[in-house]
């Protein structure tokens, strides 16, 4: 079984804070951190069965924290700082073995469980075995994820199902050694963990930057960037830069919930292939993929302005489409079954909640010729007025035909009002004439339109906007 420890032995690159990592030079600190959590459970009495939450302050640790986990083949959530009160309201506390924190870290002692490591390359505990310190074959880990309810939740994970999604990722993008992958999106996170396993297994670079619009030009040219996954409103300002620069990329992939036709056709035209998917927490990042690399095939496989997640990812992942009893709109719930999905959702003690054979996403697809699947909606984001419906998807894909990639969201107001909050700099130019269509198109609504400088988002980039 290829595990993410395996992948220590693999020949790729890592590039990180102007410093290039070879596999050894990783393996060495991996294995002197592991070592010294071990030493730190002997003295202390600590029970390997436990979850291990590992705090990671950038990517580069949380790399090494994936590899210390699966070495040890522990239980393992690995957090940043801001989630750690929210991973611990979802648990009890006596299921917690050890917080594990980098001694250089500057970061506050969070209870006794916590154990200061040293992340660092050293032999000096390399007489220190940690092949048998759990009894488990492989690591388990935990992910943070809303899930279908909006709702804090943990779902589980065996270390074997992230590595045979991530193979079939690395297999249908065709990536090569070759290539250099810049990942901005944090690995603790399932499309940055995603990348991460993706080129390590490809045995290409990978370089982890932040994201800066300024910057990225140069990062592109520096690291002579070939793949390149970013978010859909990241696509229209990148590619201004890219086509400035005279950047073209190998590929391009879409790391968002959805694609939206205009924002593929602007970076179309700066990379050789272009990429959208599907997938979430629960699935694994990819459930779906579609390969597109001409302007002609972003209408082709575009529904109401939103380019499609495309065709399953392989034979192996089954698809159902259920319609619902009270919309005649077509649009049907997607249920899929995986082999590369999440065991399941776990309760405050760990244990698995018992779920069906086939998983429900929480979205609407609608299913077209040749067994192509367009993303239709949330449907936890549907609002009912008066027990009825509102379609705001519909009234969604009007704005942005009409204004283009337009940041909006939707929530219920109080007394039948239908809030309407959009990212604007004219506030008041672009609000008079949104509010004009709305009347026009739409009057059987009354809408509230709420202009913000910013629409809250939570760590991964969801639209996050309270319903009253």
């Amino acid at each position: 079984m290829i595990r993410i420890a395996s992948l220590l032995h693999n020949l790729w690159r890592l590039s990180w804070k102007n410093r290039s990592w070879k596999p050894a030079e990783v393996s060495l600190i991996a294995h002197h951190i592991a070592a010294q959590i071990v030493l730190h459970c002997v003295n202390r009495r600590i029970n390997p069965e436990g979850l291990f939450i590992f705090i990671s302050r950038n990517n580069f640790e949380g790399m090494l924290c994936y590899f210390v986990a699966s070495l040890l083949k522990v239980k393992a959530a690995i957090v940043n700082v801001r989630d750690v009160e929210t991973i611990n309201s979802l648990l009890k506390e006596d299921i917690v073995a050890a917080y594990i924190c980098n001694q250089e870290g500057g970061l506050p002692v969070l209870s006794s469980k916590t154990l200061l490591i040293h992340f660092a390359q050293s032999t000096a505990f390399k007489g220190v075995s940690v092949a048998a310190f759990s009894p488990f074959s492989g690591a388990y880990f935990y992910f943070m994820t809303s899930g279908t309810t909006g709702r804090p939740k943990l779902v589980q994970y065996q270390e074997k199902m992230l590595i045979g999604n991530a193979v079939e990722v690395s297999r249908y993008l065709s990536l090569a050694p070759d290539d250099n992958i810049l990942c901005f999106f944090p690995v603790q996170y399932m499309y940055g963990l995603s990348t991460m396993l993706t080129t390590l297994i490809c045995q290409g670079n990978l370089v982890f930057d932040q994201f800066s619009l300024s910057r990225v030009g140069e990062m592109l040219r520096y690291h002579h960037i070939t793949t390149l996954p970013v978010i859909g409103d990241w696509m229209l300002p990148l590619s201004k830069i890219l086509a400035l620069s005279s950047i073209r990329l190998k590929r391009v992939l879409n790391a968002s919930d959805r694609l939206l036709s205009v924002q593929a056709e602007n970076i179309m035209p700066s990379c050789d292939v272009l990429w959208n998917n599907f997938g979430q927490t629960e699935s694994g990042p990819r459930l779906f993929c579609l390969k597109l690399e001409t302007l002609s095939e972003i209408a082709k496989y575009s529904l109401n302005n939103v380019v499609a997640p495309g065709f399953v990812m392989n034979d192996s992942i089954s698809i159902q489409l259920h319609p619902r009893d009270e919309s005649r709109d077509g649009a049907c719930r997607m249920l899929y079954r995986s082999p590369y999905a999440a065991d399941g959702y776990v309760d405050e003690h760990l244990a698995l909640i018992p779920r069906g054979e086939w998983m429900y996403s929480g979205d609407l697809f609608e299913k077209g010729l040749h067994d192509i699947y367009f993303w239709i909606a949330r449907e936890k984001n549907e609002i009912k007025i008066n027990g009825k419906f509102v379609p705001v998807q519909a009234i969604s894909d009007h704005l942005m035909r009409e204004f283009g990639a337009l940041r909006h969201a939707f929530s219920k107001g109080s007394e039948g009002i239908i809030n309407l909050h959009i990212e604007a700099e004219h506030g008041h130019e672009i609000t008079g004439r949104i509010s004009q269509l709305l009347s026009d198109s739409w009057h059987r609504y009354t809408f509230a339109i709420k202009t913000v400088v910013t629409i809250p988002t939570t760590h991964t980039g969801k639209i996050k906007v309270e319903q009253n």
